[in-house]
């Protein structure tokens, strides 16, 4: 869960962070009944989001839409050409 504050923390705004903090319950619930896919695609799902973390980090944030975009739809694996 820690990558999904880092996203927010790239923004440097307090108030979304905070924000951020207060919802990591619900994202904890939502993470575990996710597990079986997270477990099947979890090499992946970490090079997915590594590669928005470097994005945003880059302030290359038309590249991040575009990933997040990816990270988010229903398209079939390999979604960011990453092997």
């Amino acid at each position: 869960m820690s990558i999904h504050r880092a996203f927010v923390e790239v923004g440097g705004n307090g108030l979304l962070l905070d924000f951020a903090d207060r919802l990591q319950n619900r994202q904890a619930v939502m993470l575990h009944l996710s597990l079986a896919t997270i477990d099947a695609h979890a090499s992946q799902l970490v090079d997915e989001h590594r590669a928005l973390i470097d994005a945003a980090r880059r302030g290359d944030f038309d590249r991040f839409a575009d990933l997040l975009r990816a990270h988010m739809g229903d398209e079939p694996t390999p979604r960011f050409g990453l092997a």
